[in-house]
C-alpha cells in the first residue's frame, strides 16, 4: 500500500509541528507549506490524497486556495480540509468554495483523524457520504431534543406550530437553511 501525501498548510508554527507528527504518527508522509500560492502549486505537482488548508494564509487566503483547487481539472478531486476558528459564517463559505469538510480550533485529533480517513477513502464519495450520514446523525441527536423544547415552549405562546415554525424561520438568512430548518423543525416535533 502506497503511502498517503496530505498537504498541511496552516499559519500557525505550533500546530504545523502538532499535525506533522500526528500524521506522520499514523502513517501518512505530511508535506507542510505556509503560503497559499505555494499549496496550489505542490497540489499540482504532489496530487495529495488531502490538503488541510487554515483560512489565513500569506500569499493567497485559504477560501481563495479552496476555490482555485476545486475548479481545476487537475486537483477537482482532491479532498480539502479547512481549519477555522469556528466562525459558522466562514465555515460555510469555505464549504462553498469547495472545502469538503471543516475543523475548527482547538484541534480535535480524533475528530480530524476521522474526516481525513473518511475523505481519504481511495478518492470516492464513499467516504464523504459515510462522514456525511455521521455527521447527520450526530446532528439529529442534538437538536432533536433542543427542537422539542422550542417547539412545546414556543407553542403555548403561539397558536399555530406552522406559525412557530415560520417565526423561528424568518430569523434564518439564507432561503436553502429556512426551508432545512423547517423540514427538521417539523420532523423531531412531530416524532414521539
Amino acid at each position: 500500500m502506497t503511502q498517503k501525501n496530505i498537504i498541511v498548510a496552516v499559519s500557525i508554527p505550533a500546530e504545523q509541528e502538532f499535525l506533522q507528527e500526528l500524521l506522520i504518527a499514523k502513517g501518512y508522509c505530511v508535506t507542510i507549506v505556509d503560503d497559499g500560492k505555494e499549496v496550489e502549486a505542490k497540489s499540482k505537482q504532489l496530487e495529495p490524497h488531502i490538503i488541510l488548508i487554515d483560512t489565513v494564509l500569506p500569499g493567497l487566503n485559504g477560501f481563495q486556495v479552496i476555490r482555485l483547487i476545486s475548479h481545476d481539472e487537475q486537483t477537482k478531486h482532491i479532498p480539502i480540509i479547512l481549519i477555522g476558528a469556528g466562525e459558522l459564517a466562514n465555515e460555510k463559505w469555505g464549504v462553498r468554495q469547495g472545502a469538503a469538510a471543516v475543523v475548527t480550533r482547538p484541534l480535535d485529533a480524533q475528530d480530524l483523524l476521522e474526516k481525513i480517513a473518511l475523505l481519504g477513502n481511495a478518492g470516492s464519495n464513499a467516504g464523504l457520504m459515510e462522514y456525511l450520514q455521521m455527521a447527520e446523525q450526530r446532528l439529529a441527536y442534538y437538536i432533536g431534543p433542543l427542537a422539542k423544547i422550542l417547539v412545546n415552549k414556543a407553542a403555548q405562546q403561539t397558536s399555530s406550530e406552522v406559525q412557530l415554525y415560520q417565526m423561528l424561520a424568518s430569523n434564518i438568512p439564507d432561503e436553502n437553511d429556512q426551508k432545512e430548518f423547517l423540514a427538521s423543525l417539523e420532523k423531531f416535533a412531530h416524532q414521539k
